[in-house]
């Protein structure tokens, strides 16, 4: 009966192929969609990633500054010590640089040193007066001297 002409389809054929087509549209859309999610995915790592780096950078260089900081303060303590060490030698020396050039009070035992005159000492801070050679005493306001012994 009717002869198929050229470009003639079936409404069969015709359904097929708009099948086809939105076949082929969902699985385009499908794709895009699916490459849309990984570039997601490969940002997010990677800012993850510069996240993760960048923690790391601030770690280390807390680090650092703390090691600096202990540093710093181990030198400090270093530096107190030796102080303390030359204050005390030089301490000593002093003690014994008074020791040998000066003469106790007998009242009060504070240091005198004579560095002229006759022997007689009078000791300003108790106001005790002694003869350096014999060591003898006399009270302020006392005219009487008497031997120490």
């Amino acid at each position: 009966m009717l002869e198929n002409p050229e470009g003639f389809k079936s409404a069969i054929d015709r359904d097929d192929e708009e099948a086809a087509r939105i076949r082929r549209l969902q699985q385009e859309e499908d794709e895009r969609l699916a490459r849309e999610l990984s570039q997601r995915d490969q940002v997010a790592e990677q800012e993850r990633q510069r996240q993760r780096h960048e923690e790391e950078i601030r770690r280390a260089r807390a680090e650092q500054k703390a090691e600096a900081e202990r540093k710093r303060q181990e030198k400090e303590r270093a530096k107190k010590v030796e102080e303390l060490k030359k204050r005390q030698k030089e301490e000593k020396l002093s003690l014994a640089k008074v020791q040998a050039t000066t003469k106790q009070c007998p009242g009060c035992q504070w240091p005198i040193e004579k560095n002229q005159g006759c022997a007689h000492m009078t000791c300003k801070p108790a106001g005790h007066s002694f003869c350096r050679c014999f060591d003898m005493l006399s009270s302020p306001g006392d005219s009487s001297i008497s031997l120490i012994k």
